[in-house]
């Protein structure tokens, strides 16, 4: 079956004219919040351009109770960590994996790319995927179809998904991305132009959830009480509402951004 998978990722690597490296991330956590949740289980498959096909699958120890909620989706309970590394132990090997690649995944913009910047931080491991491109199938699927990921597989390739742990959820969601591009004709076929059919994200957006925007020559606040102010005048006249928005569940670039204006270090523009 393994080999079966690796070779709908050759073929997939083949049709989308990789220049670099494709990692296929999915994550198994605690929650959902980044702020709050850890890791419990991290699955990359990676096809470089060369069509060589890496795996990295591990178990990690979250050093909290993972609660019944989240064993209940992914099966995964505090017994089969309690003797796992934690993310820190292996943030740099994780970093280095994944350094230089671009990524895919299913539902990874909203929940697992937030959660992974999260732990590198915690971690004190400087991570940036500025520079990547960034591909999400249930983007692709919720413009076409708007399911989640087991629609998707039973729409895609008429079977069921079987299970929800994170290699399982990495190979339904190569065989469902494999099956997009059948389907649609008009889906673009390259990393560049696929990267950004899968985006959300506004021009003028400075954070991931447009929060922090570039409008009239300045990055400023656009929700709440002080939406339209500039980061600058917020620094000068509301410095305690930027702080109250670092101790917030504000997500991790939104914070970033803030931290850096509190420090007087503003976004140059987009």
């Amino acid at each position: 079956m393994e080999q079966l998978h690796e070779d709908t990722l050759r073929n997939l690597a083949s049709r989308l004219k990789l220049s670099r490296p494709l990692a296929f991330l999915d994550l198994e956590t605690t929650g959902l919040s980044p702020e709050t949740d850890r890791i419990v289980e991290i699955a990359v498959v990676t096809v470089h351009p060369d069509s060589r096909v890496t795996h990295l699958k591990r178990l990690l120890n979250p050093e909290m109770p993972i609660p019944e909620a989240a064993s209940a989706v992914h099966g995964i309970i505090d017994a089969d960590v309690q003797n796992e590394p934690t993310f820190r132990q292996l943030a740099l090997g994780i970093a280095d994996s994944l350094a230089g690649c671009d990524i895919a995944g299913f539902n990874i913009a909203r929940f697992d790319l937030k959660l992974l910047a999260a732990e590198f931080m915690r971690a004190q491991v400087d991570f940036s995927l500025t520079n990547a491109r960034v591909v999400d199938a249930m983007s692709i699927f919720h413009r076409n179809e708007r399911r989640d990921l087991g629609a998707a597989v039973r729409f895609y390739r008429n079977r069921e998904h079987q299970g929800h742990r994170a290699s399982e959820d990495v190979f339904a969601t190569i065989e469902v991305l494999a099956a997009q591009l059948d389907r649609y004709p008009t889906l673009p076929n390259d990393i560049d132009r696929l990267a950004e059919y899968c985006q959300d994200k506004q021009p003028d957006w400075l954070t991931a959830d447009g929060k922090i925007a570039w409008r009239d020559g300045a990055a400023r606040i656009t929700f709440g009480k002080h939406a339209g102010k500039s980061l600058q005048t917020m620094k000068k006249e509301e410095p305690n509402y930027l702080n109250w928005m670092l101790e917030r569940d504000f997500p991790t670039d939104v914070k970033r951004v803030v931290s850096s204006a509190l420090s007087g270090e503003f976004p140059q523009g987009v």
